[in-house]
């Protein structure tokens, strides 16, 4: 098929025959139509049998006959219940609130500055090349602990459980980050 411009030979003849939500329903037999005056503008409009208890000529007659759809009340009371939900949700009423706050973890550890100089020696250590390295390498650098840093606390900031992998690489399921470990231990005692 040859490339380039084609120009239309009649105006919109694209939409030519298809039925669109947003076009008017063609009047057919069967359908009975129903004739309304709107209460708030005063004009004459039709509604189908499909429509039966249509009021209004359009969204804006429906819309400003109620005052409290007004757009300025409606963002005042958006405004007012949102510091009335926040004022609920604060401290010990919210509903995931801990009482005994020795059981809160805060795992301020990770992202702190020991970890971060253990990634930095991770990656030093390796060139700030991935391991694995071959055509599919793609992405960051990332230090991943070859032990788990939640069940080995011990050996989180140790050099020698780490290993540099790049994003396309970095074991995203629990169970590859345990099936790896032997690959990983395999891979820095070749080095």
């Amino acid at each position: 098929m040859p490339t380039g411009v084609y120009l239309r030979t009649e105006k919109h003849s694209f939409n030519k025959g298809r039925k669109h939500p947003n076009r008017k329903r063609p009047i057919s037999k069967g359908i009975t139509l129903i004739y309304r005056i709107c209460p708030q503008c005063g004009i004459d409009f039709t509604t189908d049998c499909f429509q039966p208890k249509k009021k209004f000529c359009s969204q804006s007659c429906n819309t400003s006959s109620r005052p409290e759809m007004n757009l300025a009340n409606l963002q005042n009371i958006d405004k007012e219940k949102q510091r009335q939900s926040v004022k609920l949700r604060i401290g010990e009423k919210h509903p995931l609130w801990i009482k005994d706050r020795t059981l809160v973890k805060l795992d301020s550890e990770r992202g702190g500055p020991l970890h971060k100089q253990w990634s930095k020696n991770v990656k030093m250590r390796d060139g700030w090349k991935c391991k694995i390295g071959n055509n599919y390498c793609m992405g960051r650098m990332e230090s991943h602990h070859i032990f788990s840093w939640k069940e080995y606390p011990e050996l989180r900031y140790e050099v020698s459980n780490g290993i540099t992998l790049c994003h396309y690489h970095h074991p995203r399921k629990k169970e590859d980050e345990i099936r790896f470990i032997p690959y990983f231990q395999k891979l820095l005692k070749i080095v």
